[in-house]
């Protein structure tokens, strides 16, 4: 599995992901710790401000669980590294706050027939789906069906526009839970639909989508 994306939503699934078992985790940020990252990424303290990401949350999980091989990557994910980067994995975790970069891992995940557990954060509304799910032999859909493209306008991510922090931590937990339904093959994952929920009114809204 590939944790796409350090902050707070990838911190956090990362960690529940290794306590919960998986095998293999590759951390992928070239971002480094913050101040202002704190309150929504709990996982570092104020000792880490100015530490990579991805290396510091490999080692907390190393001290959590030594039966977690986890490697970690400050490089960022763009189109000339995206193959090397991504190509052992068979679950890709998006935790970004980059459209540009949900759009290029979708794309490579479609290419590449390779699953991407999707979630992103926007004020009190949190985003989770399943993409790319092959099933009966049919990949379900992927993030393009439900939005073909790229906003021509810029959508602020939450180090610009804010969030409450309980909302991060609420999807990242739902992010791990996808993964862990995938690789156990228990539930309904959640695949030609997105989930939204609203942390104000404790509210979700299923938006269905359909494969292309």
């Amino acid at each position: 599995i590939a944790v796409i994306g350090c902050g707070g939503l990838g911190s956090a699934a990362a960690v529940y992901l290794a306590a919960s078992g998986v095998g293999s985790i590759h951390l992928v940020d070239y971002d480094h710790i913050e101040v202002t990252n704190l309150h929504r990424q709990v996982f570092y303290g104020i000792g880490d401000i100015g530490q990579p990401k991805a290396r510091k949350l490999a080692d907390h999980i190393k001290k959590i669980s030594s039966f977690v091989r986890v490697t970690s990557s400050d490089l960022p994910i763009t189109k000339s590294t995206i193959m090397k980067e991504l190509n052992d994995f068979s679950i890709i975790v998006d935790c970004t706050d980059s459209l540009a970069t949900k759009y290029l891992l979708n794309d490579y995940c479609v290419i590449s027939g390779k699953i991407m557990v999707y979630g992103s954060l926007y004020k009190h509304d949190g985003y989770v789906a399943t993409f790319n799910l092959d099933l009966k032999g049919q990949p379900t859909a992927n993030l393009r069906d439900a939005f073909p493209s790229l906003p021509e306008k810029h959508i602020p991510n939450c180090s610009e526009i804010g969030t409450l922090n309980p909302i991060v931590g609420i999807i990242a937990m739902m992010q791990a839970n996808e993964v862990i339904k995938i690789i156990t093959h228990t539930g309904k994952p959640l695949t030609d639909q997105i989930l939204i929920y609203n942390a104000m009114e404790n509210s979700q809204f299923i938006m269905k989508i359909k494969a292309g």
